[in-house]
């Protein structure tokens, strides 16, 4: 099985790629035009489906690791947490400025991924990101 880690040139601190992806995926969606923010959100089934795969091989790896009974409350960065509120409330405003079908496609793709979630991160977080 395949680490997601994307570690530093320099052999530095290596980061996760959940974090990586969702700190640029907010970045690309405020420099985008609208072509690319429509190609985003067609195909943002892609991008959740692989940081919900992501987030689970890490928090699973973390309770190998620390031998941690079930907690979830720890288990991600603060800044993580922060970065994927801020993807959340950018996708929000995506949806209601999108044709329909792809906002209807872009809403469905969320919905499954806080589904996903739910498994891995605290409760009460997934929650705080509808």
């Amino acid at each position: 099985f395949v680490c997601f880690i994307l570690e530093d040139m320099n052999g530095g601190a290596s980061h996760l790629f959940h974090e990586t992806l969702v700190f640029c995926w907010t970045r690309t969606i405020e420099q985008a035009d609208q072509q690319m923010r429509m190609l985003l959100a067609r195909y943002s089934w892609f991008f959740l489906e692989v940081m919900s795969k992501t987030m689970a091989v890490a928090w699973i790896k973390q309770q190998q690791q620390e031998r941690l009974s079930g907690s979830k409350k720890c288990a991600f960065a603060h800044n993580f947490y922060q970065n994927l509120t801020t993807l959340f409330v950018m996708l929000a405003d995506e949806i209601q400025q999108l044709p329909l079908d792809i906002a209807t496609e872009l809403n469905r793709n969320i919905a499954f991924f806080i589904a996903d979630l739910l498994g891995v991160m605290d409760p009460g977080a997934c929650i705080a990101l509808i």
